[in-house]
């Protein structure tokens, strides 16, 4: 069964909508060299705004992970109640936000702004198909699977190499306690 409708235009069994590969489980994936839009067709990759689209959301994840890695690690004596309410805040934002994400996966027309809304949380909840991933590494489901996946190890390095810098500027915090802080939070 299609999970959208417009991806299943009726007929022989086995036709797709325009774009979208007839071999694929209810129509779900898109050509080669096709992304997924927002109104759900395929339409064609242009390598340079998916690329930068993509290294871009990496640099702004990179440079805000760090950041939030230094916040977390901060003497706690000596940050003001408003910064430590700050933090917890935008960590329970975030969780809000990956699971209000759930609600994109339900079979229901959603109208602006909304529909844009939904975009946006599902990069929250790691769903590379936002930043077109598809157009750089292709369509296959295991490959996409895997660099879904590899988001939070590739942040746990991220932040282990951010707090192994402080740790240098200032050897006297204890590394894997200031790691294990910034990780879990």
């Amino acid at each position: 069964k299609c999970k959208d409708a417009a991806w299943c235009p009726g007929g022989i069994p086995g036709t797709c909508a325009k774009n979208r590969d007839s071999e694929s489980i209810g129509c779900s994936r898109c050509i080669e060299d096709h992304y997924t839009s927002d109104d759900g067709s395929c339409t064609k990759c242009s390598k340079t705004s998916a690329s930068l689209l993509l290294w871009g959301a990496m640099v702004v994840g990179m440079i805000g992970l760090g950041f939030f890695a230094r916040m977390v690690n901060r003497e706690q004596l000596n940050q003001p109640n408003t910064l430590t309410t700050g933090i917890i805040t935008l960590g329970l934002t975030v969780s809000a936000v990956q699971t209000l994400g759930i609600f994109s996966n339900l079979t229901v027309h959603w109208v602006d702004p909304v529909k844009s809304m939904f975009k946006a949380l599902l990069l929250c909840s790691f769903d590379l198909k936002v930043l077109q991933v598809e157009c750089m590494v292709g369509q296959q489901s295991v490959r996409n699977s895997i660099l879904r996946q590899g988001v939070a190890p590739a942040s746990a390095v991220l932040i282990a190499t951010v707090v192994l810098v402080e740790k240098l500027r200032k050897p006297n915090i204890e590394y894997s306690i200031q790691v294990v802080n910034a990780v879990g939070a």
